[in-house]
């Protein structure tokens, strides 16, 4: 199994990285210390195919194909409006993952219902949530005390990763978030707690993975997808890495 990353060209190093698929917020979030460039020095220079192994073997995904990795893909999602950007989008004819990398950023500042109930969401934004809401937790209201309080954030990125299976015939993916914290600091319990959270609603009590029927605005039908939740902890300096 190999991984090659590209986006127009192939992308050898963070220099590459930050020249054909550089952050939202360009120069202001391109420094040692933020995710952006820890995420793209972590795949160049780390043990990051070595990761993508060990998540494949911990759900038992079997694949020799190789992969294609795309950073910062924007996905399409329900309604009009902004898509899903994947920090990383990796895939080849097994499975999808869809990678988000945190360093102490949250995942947004806003739970589902505070997005949904904010006076400058618009009503087209709402209905987004409520399609969210439907493909994600379906027939849960997003009132309901254990909906109300997961973030945002979580639910466009899964619902990011089982489109883009969608969109490419699979029938698996996984939604990988990578926490990277310096050496001798602990990771944010604040992510970890969140992400907790939400993987133990969104999945059968116990586990970490779930079927979900997905579609687009046109299928009537749609398609069973089975999405896997991974959380990993990256310990960094900057020359080195090492997944705990």
């Amino acid at each position: 199994m190999g991984i090659i990353i590209k986006k127009t060209i192939t992308i050898k190093d963070e220099n590459d990285w930050f020249r054909v698929a550089p952050p939202k917020g360009k120069e202001k979030q391109w420094k040692d210390g933020y995710s952006a460039k820890e995420f793209a020095k972590f795949v160049s220079y780390g043990d990051f195919k070595e990761l993508v192994q060990s998540v494949l073997n911990e759900i038992s995904i079997k694949t020799r194909a190789d992969f294609i990795g795309e950073p910062e893909v924007e996905t399409k999602l329900p309604q009009r409006g902004e898509g899903r950007n994947h920090d990383l989008l990796l895939y080849n004819k097994d499975v999808v993952i869809g990678i988000e990398a945190k360093v102490n950023e949250p995942f947004g500042d806003k739970s589902i219902h505070e997005e949904y109930n904010n006076p400058k969401t618009s009503e087209n934004k709402q209905k987004r949530i409520e399609k969210l809401l439907e493909m994600i937790v379906p027939g849960k209201s997003i009132e309901d005390l254990e909906i109300k309080n997961l973030q945002y954030q979580l639910f466009t990125a899964t619902a990011g990763t089982l489109l883009e299976a969608y969109d490419k015939g699979n029938d698996k993916c996984v939604f990988l978030v990578l926490t990277f914290h310096e050496k001798e600091h602990e990771a944010n319990p604040d992510n970890k707690e969140a992400f907790k959270k939400f993987v133990n609603v969104v999945c059968d009590e116990g586990q970490n993975s779930q079927v979900f029927r997905v579609k687009r605005d046109d299928d009537t039908e749609g398609k069973d997808i089975t999405c896997w939740f991974i959380e990993r902890d990256i310990a960094f300096t900057p020359q080195t890495f090492k997944i705990d």
